[in-house]
């Protein structure tokens, strides 16, 4: 391993070049003041005592500086040896523990927080599930898939055991019974540059990815969800189309929409989220923008640019409904890593 340029490089990455990837060694780890400045314009211990201080208000930000500059396992090394005096490092160091899991920015570190407050026992179990997944499939959590985890382990109906290859199997299923009917004269216009094959997109599919779209497949095929859903669309086709949204979410052992007002007019035809809406995100598992198209209309399948933008945002991901002539749901799921999968086309009555 080269020598460092300066003793900066024993917190900072930056100062080590051609090191990435590498954990720094023990040796070089002496203890430095919070008050000190790096060579390299970069307090990076600074960011630490941030994160374990209260009056400190720019964590998500120095999370994101850390993540961004130190290999991951350097991370949760230091992040679990810090002395917590607040929250945010305590919730921290409890998902390194149960989930191997750092948040990566301020959102993700907002989401962490917010689950902490809720009590572990809330997601004991979600842990030994998600411990299961990475042990078989590599799996990598995200704070955005505890929802879904939490309440997926505690439903006795479902079978939590499938293995990938019977979820990828379910999945290609589901799509292929609705498409199976459905002629090329039928087809909608698409985005053919964005709206995913799900067989060419799996492997880049998590299993909470799967188990996401199974549960979207049981939501949109119950007739009652897709007419409320048409009804909604309906309200707002006079005049120029414009989007609206809201969340999903578990409940009674299946995945339920509400709609959200937006925060203001869309913003160049893009749903505009209001801040109810924003911290309600916390604690679903999708969210989702619905528009008015008329049947045949080109262009018709989404997702838009803004979509892929509010699930980074967000950290969340989403699902564009188009309402076809009133006739028929075009349903695209989206991930904040734009992944897309294209789900196909639900009655609406």
């Amino acid at each position: 391993m080269p020598r460092p340029r300066s003793v900066c490089a024993t917190r900072c990455w930056r100062c080590w070049p051609g090191a990435a990837g590498r954990d720094l060694p023990k040796r070089l780890w002496p203890p430095w003041p919070a008050s000190a400045t790096r060579p390299c314009g970069w307090p990076c211990w600074g960011r630490w005592d941030g994160l374990n201080t209260t009056e400190f208000y720019a964590r998500g930000s120095a999370i994101e500086i850390l993540h961004r500059r130190l290999p991951e396992g350097l991370l949760k090394r230091s992040l679990s040896a810090l002395k917590p005096r607040t929250d945010a490092v305590r919730a921290i160091q409890l998902f390194i523990h149960d989930f191997d899991y750092v948040p990566a920015n301020g959102r993700e570190l907002l989401g962490t927080v917010v689950a902490f407050a809720g009590g572990k026992a809330r997601f004991t179990q979600a842990a030994a599930l998600a411990s299961a997944w990475r042990s078989r499939y590599g799996y990598r959590f995200n704070i955005r898939d505890l929802h879904l985890l939490r309440h997926l382990v505690r439903d006795p109906v479902r079978n939590t055991r499938m293995s990938r290859e019977q979820m990828v199997l379910e999945v290609a299923r589901a799509i292929a019974r609705r498409r199976a009917g459905l002629g090329s004269a039928g087809r909608p216009g698409t985005r053919r540059a964005r709206v995913g094959d799900f067989q060419a997109v799996k492997d880049a599919l998590s299993m909470a990815d799967l188990w996401n779209l199974l549960l979207l497949d049981e939501m949109f095929r119950r007739l009652r969800v897709a007419q409320a859903f048409r009804n909604t669309a309906g309200q707002g086709r006079a005049g120029p189309p414009r989007p609206w949204g809201g969340l999903i979410a578990w409940q009674g052992g299946q995945f339920e929409a509400k709609v959200y007002r937006p925060a203001g007019k869309p913003a160049q035809g893009r749903y505009v989220p209001s801040e109810r809406m924003l911290w309600d995100g916390l604690r679903a598992a999708c969210f989702f923008v619905g528009l008015w198209r008329q049947a045949g209309e080109p262009d018709s399948a989404g997702p838009v640019p803004g979509d892929l933008a509010l699930a980074k945002k967000m950290n969340l991901c989403g699902v564009r409904v188009t309402v076809l002539g009133g006739e028929r749901l075009k349903v695209v799921y989206f991930t904040p890593g734009s992944v897309v999968v294209d789900l196909g086309l639900f009655p609406a009555r």
